[in-house]
């Protein structure tokens, strides 16, 4: 459940790559500089995703890759937990219990279960991260807006911190609260985002909803004071949707994969 099992860890999970030549002046060259790999990658179990995007950082770190923009699942189901975020704010024992891994992001954030959905990591160079942040959110609305024209941008800044301590329970879950700049449908969160800074280099992690499978979170909860769980339900289902719901009917992995990978070829010269 530790990232200290990364370490010195070598993993490839590639299943297809390609280096993408961006041009001056483009959305990608703004996040990416002149060139990047765009990479799709296996399902794999959380240890090994977290490590694969380690990796990442590590090798852009000793300038021995290209900024990557990986496309990834898992299998099995996987709770992550935010770097700094409270290991006893989930249930070791239920998550055992239907054979859900647990494993701690490297990014910040909270709690987020890993079920339908696509993945996203972006590592690349970096020197201003609110503004990098606003132009990966740029294109990964880009990339999705074909499902509707209705998915924005969240335009205001909540007041998070404020929102955890009033609400400590509900807080545990990633799709509980919006930032800004995450993309959201008709109101509700479609894509959790979290990133890290490693000196010059981001790592930044997002999920993309394809059903309504992540709200079973609310079950995985380790609660330290009684607590309604189908309010933290209606709670979650009233901040968050899915791509299902956006288009009234099943999304697939790799329809949605083939949605973002179209949209960015678009972009090139």
């Amino acid at each position: 459940m530790g990232m200290e099992n990364c370490k010195g860890k070598i993993v490839d999970s590639r299943v297809s790559d390609d280096i993408i030549q961006t041009s001056p002046n483009s959305l990608l060259s703004s996040i990416f500089g002149g060139s990047f790999i765009l990479m799709v990658s296996e399902f794999a179990n959380g240890e090994k995703n977290m490590c694969t995007d380690i990796e990442h950082v590590q090798k852009l770190q000793s300038k021995s890759i290209h900024p990557i923009f990986r496309l990834y699942g898992w299998q099995p189901w996987a709770v992550s937990i935010g770097f700094h975020q409270s290991m006893n704010h989930i249930s070791v024992s239920e998550c055992s219990k239907r054979g859900i891994d647990i494993v701690r992001r490297p990014t910040g954030g909270r709690a987020v279960l890993h079920a339908n959905e696509v993945t996203y990591s972006i590592v690349t160079y970096c020197d201003n991260q609110q503004e990098w942040y606003k132009n990966i959110h740029t294109l990964l609305l880009g990339c999705l807006q074909s499902y509707s024209s209705e998915i924005t941008f969240e335009k205001n800044n909540p007041e998070i911190m404020n929102f955890r301590r009033t609400n400590p329970e509900t807080s545990k879950m990633c799709f509980s609260s919006s930032a800004r700049y995450e993309l959201k449908f008709r109101g509700k969160k479609i894509v959790g985002s979290a990133q890290r800074m490693y000196k010059n280099v981001l790592l930044q992690h997002g999920s993309i909803l394809l059903d309504q499978s992540h709200e079973t979170i609310y079950s995985l909860l380790n609660n330290t004071k009684e607590v309604n769980t189908s309010d933290l339900l209606d709670s979650l289902r009233n901040s968050s949707t899915n791509l299902e719901d956006v288009v009234g009917k099943p999304v697939s992995w790799n329809n949605c994969v083939q949605q973002i990978t179209s949209h960015i070829y678009t972009l090139l010269p």
